[in-house]
């Protein structure tokens, strides 16, 4: 997993990265490859600072082009009955998030 890559090395593998969150899209991997270039990231790997390496271990924040935020505790990333997520033949990427019991505010 990404969080364990780091806390090892310290740094990110842009390829590992690109493998593990867009595992079944080819087409998300290089629009994503894309935005890491258009902010400047380049390279096979890069370094994560101490503050960044505590955000990994504990949670993963989606922000969307529209203003919605999802944290997503680290430990259910994995779990695909209760996280899936879809992309469509354009790019646009669909979260389904299963058996909530309840939102709390």
């Amino acid at each position: 997993m990404l969080a364990e890559e780091v806390q090892e090395s310290g740094e990110l593998v842009v390829e590992d990265l690109l493998d593990t969150v867009f595992s079944d899209s080819s087409k998300a991997q290089e629009l994503y490859g894309k935005q890491l270039d258009a902010k400047g990231i380049s390279g096979d790997s890069f370094e994560i600072s101490p503050q960044m390496e505590k955000q990994i271990k504990k949670k993963y924040k989606i922000k969307t082009n529209n203003g919605i935020e999802i944290i997503i505790p680290i430990d259910l990333l994995d779990q695909s009955d209760l996280i899936e997520y879809i992309q469509d033949d354009n790019g646009k990427i669909s979260v389904i998030i299963r058996d909530i019991g309840g939102i709390i505010d």
